[in-house]
């Protein structure tokens, strides 16, 4: 299943901005369909998720990485 980045914000709670930001930085696979259409598979979605909560259940902070 495909979803654009409003249907992933409204999925994880969060705001678009925070959603591309996420892509930007590399943590979260977008996969551009057209010149203006950018479509995010539900399984990595899913899989973000659930990668997001092992690192909160280690008690590990995020690190800050600063855009180069």
């Amino acid at each position: 299943m495909w979803m654009s980045y409003k249907d992933v914000a409204d999925y994880l709670g969060v705001s678009v901005s925070a959603v591309r930001k996420w892509v930007y930085q590399g943590r979260l696979r977008a996969y551009r369909v057209s010149h203006k259409t950018v479509r995010f598979r539900k399984e990595e979605v899913d899989e973000f998720i659930e990668q997001r909560a092992s690192r909160r259940k280690r008690g590990r902070k995020p690190s800050l990485s600063f855009p180069r």
